[in-house]
């Protein structure tokens, strides 16, 4: 008998895979489980909520809402609402982080993946008064004039992606189904100052007011496999990849007026997008974020002598354009490369190159990656329930 070469053992290997994932997609059952509402909770907590050990996760989903209180009449700024959500974490059974992201790089990379600005609208629509929406009310709600303290007068939601598309492709799953271990579901509430601020970092760059009573709703959306014998079919190299979002932090070091500053990409990732954000740092109300006048130059080196992409501040803006069908946010550029993935393990090194023209002394940088990669565990042991 021969023995299958390495190629044809992946190759087999992917092929059990696709017809494991198609089986399961064809006959288990989409389940979407209401955990409950937790809180109150005081302005700057870090909620965390174990999840339930069932079926095969693929994604969450969060509301959260607040009271707000207005006693000086108050102006958005440029993020608003998806600056309340500070930090979304998440972590698996083992620990491993999945998820550890900003709540405004979720949104670009979610309105990259649907291809159309998802959750954004004009400001109209982020307020909680409906009379310019034909009636209808909005989903988010974001108070600007003055008023005394109403419960859930503010509203953001977040979806929290776990597979990669749970109609379609199932890299990134997580097998649920355990005797023992935890999933934590970590989400960061803004303290007051992040609430009501004076730069592009806070919910309102200007006015007066406070928050109070922050709830949190979470809803578990799982598939239920069907048992063939003892065990379900399972799509195995799905759930020993993860689909990891990684938000990097703020850098405040090396950034100066036509200087080159450099931003890693991560190790040993198959990297399908960056979301970089680039604050200037110039005082003022919504004047630190900017729709590209900042940025002189852009572009993705490979080894540091092989430019991959280059860019131009505008240029970029216009594709992000064409890309989302509307102008996001400004502050933040979308680095694409889900058709040809940006494979790290083939490279030495893989760096941003950002050339800012306008820097003050509180200017930064923050860089988030969406990638996947081979957790290289084997899975737990399958539970029956008998």
């Amino acid at each position: 008998m021969t023995t299958p070469t390495a190629a044809q053992t992946q190759q087999n290997a992917a092929q059990q895979n696709l017809a494991a994932r198609q089986y399961l997609l064809r006959t288990g059952t989409p389940m979407r489980k209401y955990l409950g509402r937790f809180g109150p909770f005081a302005a700057g907590t870090q909620m965390q909520q174990r999840l339930l050990n069932v079926g095969i996760l693929t994604s969450l989903d969060i509301d959260v809402v607040a009271e707000i209180t207005i006693t000086a009449a108050a102006t958005p700024s440029a993020w608003g609402p998806y600056n309340f959500i500070r930090n979304i974490t998440f972590n698996d059974y083992t620990n491993q982080a999945r998820v550890n992201v900003s709540h405004r790089a979720l949104q670009m990379i979610l309105s990259a993946r649907h291809m159309r600005a998802i959750g954004f609208g004009n400001n109209t629509r982020l307020t909680d008064l409906a009379v310019a929406n034909n009636a209808v009310a909005p989903i988010i709600q974001l108070p600007t004039a003055i008023v005394a303290p109403v419960a859930n007068n503010f509203r953001v939601s977040a979806h929290i992606p776990i597979a990669y598309d749970p109609a379609n492709n199932l890299k990134g799953a997580i097998f649920s189904q355990i005797v023992s271990g935890d999933q934590i579901l970590q989400v960061q509430l803004p303290t007051a100052g992040q609430v009501f601020g004076a730069t592009d970092d806070a919910v309102y760059t200007a006015g007066v007011g406070a928050v109070a009573g922050i709830f949190v709703d979470i809803w578990q959306n799982y598939i239920q496999p069907v048992n063939l014998g003892a065990q379900p079919i399972l799509p195995l190299q799905d759930l020993i990849t993860v689909y990891e979002l990684a938000t990097q932090g703020q850098s405040s070091s090396d950034i100066a007026v036509g200087a080159v500053k450099y931003i890693n990409y991560p190790n040993a990732r198959e990297v399908l997008s960056a979301v970089l954000g680039y604050n200037n740092g110039t005082a003022g109300a919504g004047n630190a974020l900017t729709y590209a006048a900042d940025i002189s130059a852009l572009s993705i080196q490979l080894n540091a002598n092989t430019t991959l992409r280059e860019y131009l501040g505008l240029d970029l803006l216009e594709k992000q354009r064409h890309m989302f069908g509307s102008d996001l946010p400004p502050g933040y550029y979308y680095l694409d490369s889900r058709r040809v993935r940006i494979n790290t393990v083939l490279y030495g090194q893989v760096q941003i190159l950002l050339t800012p023209s306008i820097v003050t002394a509180a200017a930064y940088t923050e860089a988030t990656f969406e990638s996947f990669y081979l957790k290289g565990t084997a899975l737990p042991g399958i539970s029956t329930g008998a």
